[in-house]
């Protein structure tokens, strides 16, 4: 059977509407939430952390940095 993720459909839904998320966030606040964006500029990372996320990862990915995101989430 298909496992489906909502995390996952709910970021193709909302296209990057920060206040939606942030308010799944509020909802959800033990799930650990790491932007993946290709949007890397400091200020969207400063935006995604505003937002309530966990951490910002930029695309094309690092496998290295995002093992360290996940890290630091799962310690916390």
């Amino acid at each position: 059977m298909h496992k489906t993720y909502p995390e996952i459909e709910l970021e193709d839904k909302i296209q990057g509407n920060l206040l939606t998320i942030t308010k799944y966030i509020e909802k959800s606040r033990e799930i650990p939430i790491i932007a993946i964006t290709a949007n890397a500029f400091a200020e969207d990372v400063q935006a995604a952390l505003n937002a309530g996320m966990d951490d910002h990862v930029a695309k094309p990915i690092d496998m290295d940095i995002l093992i360290f995101a996940v890290e630091k989430c799962v310690k916390r």
